[in-house]
């Protein structure tokens, strides 16, 4: 599926903003870590969790145990061993559900299969329940998530295309998970389970899907988009509402995606954006923003109040060495804390916490007032307006959706004021879709036009 008619408003209107407004260092907690034919490795994904007295605990993966840490003062309260052999990268995933750490890994040894770990006892301890394999087809997993409302557990069982799928396991009873259903799915990597609806990012296939499964035993597909434009379809997560949902490709180059969902049956992308390193790894929606591991970029928070132009207004960088397209550096981010709270992994052993303010800064890097990107589509010249507070160095470039540069606008310093900035193709761009990407200052925007020959 794909949008054939393109919105003419472009609200490209920005001004200069400082991220480190919004994101800032709380702590930062360094574990071990090893250097191999990867890179810095040993740290994986973390998650988070608070306990009935709003005290606000990180979890994370790392080389050979998941460690549990206390937000407020950078506190490793304890560690639980895990299996540590067969994937150079360590990887493990964790959620949440009630007062229990659920977790899988990529690896093999001790303790294999789905970890069961309960939390009552932070901050004193942390107790190992049971791990958990239903007919040995979960000793490896690369993704899980719960669906808390329902008490369901989908577990990404199989990334091959022929026999790819989740299995669907009740936690009702958390130390005692039963396996009572499976999703068959292409090649999937990574999933998203809510309100009895599975959505599902199908890696290699350069595809996703959305799925219906409030009957276990007969679970029902929704909706499906694929496209040889995509990369590799990397990981999916919807907004509060199920509005709208995100993607991200995890190949170089390719933008975090914004889909209309409003119309399951009619599936189509608002809005795109390209981080400053061009490779994202997972996004997490939280209210009208999307924070991103940005791998060497670090942490980057795009705000989708208006789908059709994201605009990013604050960053962290837990990598600073550089912003290579490459995998170093963030990880995984996690945002939904009560206190404010946003942790960040990255590769080499590292924990950040972060406090992530919503009311600093945001007023001034926001689009202000829509501008008309005239004609669009068009033929021969189109026209992008945007304003500027103060003397700010403005970036421009046209991409195509394959995300190579065909293009570059503008790249110089602008006093305060009104513009308005053509892109007249050269006679060999070929009709089609490409993403105007306006960056000014540290806030960007990207928008669509339609090139007609």
């Amino acid at each position: 599926m794909h949008r054939t008619l393109l919105t003419a408003i472009f609200a490209l209107t920005l001004a200069t903003i400082l991220p480190a407004q919004s994101l800032t260092l709380v702590d930062t907690v360094q574990f071990p870590f090893v250097t191999n034919g990867l890179g810095d490795v040993g740290t994986s994904d973390c998650w988070g969790w608070t306990d009935g007295n709003g005290t606000d605990y990180a979890m994370i993966g790392n080389s050979d145990h998941i460690a549990f840490v206390r937000a407020s003062d950078g506190a490793v309260l304890d560690t639980i061993q895990l299996s540590s052999n067969g994937d150079g990268y360590y990887h493990r995933d964790m959620e949440t559900y009630q007062h229990y750490c659920y977790v899988v890994q990529e690896m093999s040894g001790k303790r294999e299969g789905l970890v069961v770990i309960d939390l009552q006892y932070l901050p004193d301890s942390v107790h190992f329940v049971t791990s958990y394999d239903a007919n040995q087809t979960m000793i490896r997993s690369h993704n899980l998530d719960i669906d808390s409302a329902k008490g369901f557990l989908y577990l990404e069982s199989d990334e091959s295309i022929s026999s790819s799928g989740v299995e669907i396991i009740n936690i009702t009873d958390p130390e005692n998970p039963a396996k009572v259903g499976f999703v068959s799915i292409p090649a999937v990597h990574d999933i998203h389970a809510r309100n009895d609806t599975l959505w599902a990012a199908e890696g290699s296939v350069s595809a996703f899907s959305v799925h219906d499964v409030s009957d276990k035993s007969n679970p029902q597909l929704i909706g499906r988009v694929t496209s040889a434009s995509f990369g590799y379809c990397h990981q999916i997560w919807p907004s509060d509402d199920g509005k709208f949902f995100i993607t991200t490709e995890e190949t170089s180059n390719k933008t975090v995606k914004i889909w209309d969902a409003t119309d399951m049956n009619n599936i189509v992308m608002r809005g795109q954006y390209l981080g400053t390193n061009k490779l994202a790894h997972n996004a997490h929606v939280k209210g009208n923003y999307v924070f991103l591991s940005h791998y060497t970029s670090g942490v980057t928070v795009i705000d989708i109040s208006d789908p059709d132009v994201p605009v990013e207004v604050a960053s962290y960088d837990t990598y600073p060495q550089n912003d290579v397209s490459n995998f170093f550096g963030c990880w995984g981010t996690f945002p939904f804390t009560k206190n404010n709270y946003v942790y960040a992994s990255n590769f080499a052993g590292k924990l950040f916490i972060l406090n992530w303010d919503a009311t600093v800064g945001l007023e001034s890097s926001m689009p202000r007032g829509p501008g008309l990107a005239w004609p669009n589509p068009f033929q021969n010249t189109t026209n992008i307006p945007f304003e500027l507070d103060a003397v700010t160095l403005v970036k421009a470039e046209v991409y195509d959706l394959e995300g190579r540069l065909i293009a570059q606008l503008m790249d110089k310093k602008l006093n305060a004021g009104t513009y308005v900035l053509p892109w007249q193709p050269q006679a060999d761009i070929p009709a089609g879709t490409y993403l105007v990407k306006l960056e000014a200052g540290t806030a960007s925007g990207t928008k669509s036009v339609q090139l007609l020959r």
